[in-house]
C-alpha cells in the first residue's frame, strides 16, 4: 500500500495549483507577459513566505490585489524620471496673513 502525502505537501502542491493563472483569467487580466510574470513571482514569493497562514480567500484577494498594483505600475512606468525632476504639482500652504497681504481677504 503507498503511503499518503504528508498534509503539509498535499496541501503546498494545491496550493501552487491554485496560485497559477488560467488562460482565461490572464486574458482577462489585460496585462502584459512580462507584468504577467511579475505578478506570478510576487505571488509565489508572498505564498512562500506567508502561504500557510493565507486561506483560500485571501490568497484570492491577494492574486486580486497584487495583479491591480502591477496594473497601475504598468502604466506610470513608460515615463522617465531622474532625480533632479521636479514634482508635477506642488503643494502650497497659505496663512491668513499670506492671504491679508496679498489683498484676498476671506
Amino acid at each position: 500500500m503507498a503511503a499518503a502525502a504528508p498534509p503539509t505537501t498535499a496541501r503546498t502542491l494545491a496550493s501552487a495549483a491554485d496560485s497559477t493563472l488560467s488562460v482565461q483569467e490572464q486574458a482577462a487580466s489585460g496585462l502584459s507577459p512580462q507584468a504577467l510574470a511579475e505578478v506570478e513571482a510576487k505571488l509565489q514569493h508572498i505564498f512562500a513566505t506567508y502561504g500557510d497562514r493565507l486561506s483560500e480567500d485571501q490568497k484570492k484577494l491577494m492574486r486580486r490585489t497584487v495583479t491591480s498594483h502591477v496594473r497601475m505600475l504598468e502604466v506610470i512606468r513608460p515615463f522617465s524620471v531622474a532625480n533632479g525632476d521636479s514634482s508635477a504639482t506642488v503643494l502650497r500652504l497659505f496663512t491668513d496673513s499670506d492671504a491679508i497681504s496679498s489683498g484676498k481677504e476671506s
